[in-house]
């Protein structure tokens, strides 16, 4: 086999995550390369971070606004700051500058008794930013408009990286398992679950081959492991809208969420989520169907803002979504809201 044929075939099984950090030995040359990556290369990339490659994560932090990325870049300023906590220093670095900033209310606290000093005649704005969040171990990324201040993992995705195929033995092991899920005895069968699960993803094929001849008891197990056994790709906090914003609607239904779109100033402090949102959604004239995460206590700020981004930057930050039923505008965890609308 010769060289060539065998780096196409290392290539070809090459994860996103081990490609970006190739091509980040030389962000430079390999500029393109990377951004075609998109944002699943942006958390390996943290990893091996060094100047040259900052702005090449900043276009992948902006995406489409390729503009702010590079006004990151190019708009130097004075900047001082003394025992200022993280939160409020990034807030002072972009304030009047043209970068609404949200800041992650799940960690709010947190990185504001992280304290910071820093003062610079004449720094660019991504260098400013980047050494005021690092000194709190958190990243800011650009989410619906906002620049959010949060944990990598709350902002972007993590690529899924294939699992190793199972060794003989293993396969070996997966198929004297796989002929006790029927067993008479109770714990037999619930032992033989657990071995098959300790096996991983890697298993799944294998599984899904003996689907098609088992019989029905022992078919019903396959099919539980299979579905216990695959990833779920863990979605970032502030990526999909919320689920109001695409549902179906028509009639009476569709002028009422049209009222979502209304802008208007809408200030709060220290209210539960439940009345927060129940007076948000009231300026449209809706009621609100509070399910979940209601008791939780928040504050926020909006200006000429519509009422569907206020209901977005206060529900998503708590793993919430909103949906239309019945009339009302209601509020459940992102899980609730996907199966209630499937059943629809």
């Amino acid at each position: 086999m010769t060289p060539l044929l065998l780096l196409a075939l290392f290539l070809q099984d090459e994860s996103i995550s081990d490609k970006a950090k190739r091509l980040a030995r030389d962000p430079v040359t390999n500029h393109d390369a990377i951004l075609r990556l998109g944002p699943l290369a942006i958390r390996p990339l943290l990893d091996v971070r060094k100047p040259e490659l900052e702005p090449v994560i900043d276009e992948l932090r902006f995406g489409e606004r390729a503009d702010l990325a590079k006004s990151l870049r190019t708009t130097k300023v004075p900047f001082k700051v003394a025992q200022s906590g993280v939160g409020t220093a990034f807030k002072l670095l972009f304030k009047d500058r043209g970068f609404p900033v949200f800041i992650d209310p799940t960690i709010a606290d947190k990185i504001e008794d992280v304290k910071i000093d820093l003062e610079r005649d004449d720094a660019p704005l991504g260098d400013l930013a980047r050494a005021i969040v690092a000194k709190a171990g958190v990243e800011y990324g650009w989410a619906r408009g906002r620049l959010v201040v949060t944990t990598p993992d709350r902002l972007w995705a993590l690529a899924h990286v294939k699992a190793a195929p199972l060794t003989d033995l293993q396969v070996r092991t997966l198929q004297a398992a796989a002929t006790q899920l029927d067993d008479d005895s109770p714990e037999t069968r619930d032992q033989a679950a657990r071995d098959l699960l300790a096996l991983g993803e890697a298993a799944i094929p294998h599984l899904e081959k003996l689907v098609a001849d088992a019989k029905a008891e022992r078919k019903a197990q396959l099919h539980a492991l299979i579905a216990k056994l695959t990833p779920r790709p863990a979605a970032p906090v502030y990526g999909e809208k919320l689920a109001i914003e695409g549902q179906p609607v028509e009639g009476d239904d569709a002028k009422a969420v049209e009222g979502l779109k209304t802008s208007i100033t809408f200030k709060l402090n220290n209210l539960t989520l439940k009345t927060a949102l129940t007076l948000l959604v009231m300026q449209a004239g809706l009621k609100l169907d509070m399910q979940a995460g209601g008791a939780n206590v928040v504050s926020y700020e909006g200006e000429a803002e519509t009422l569907v981004d206020m209901l977005y930057w206060l529900t998503v930050p708590y793993g919430l979504d909103a949906f239309w039923n019945e009339g009302k505008v209601v509020v459940d965890t992102r899980a609730n809201v996907a199966e209630a609308l499937r059943k629809k």
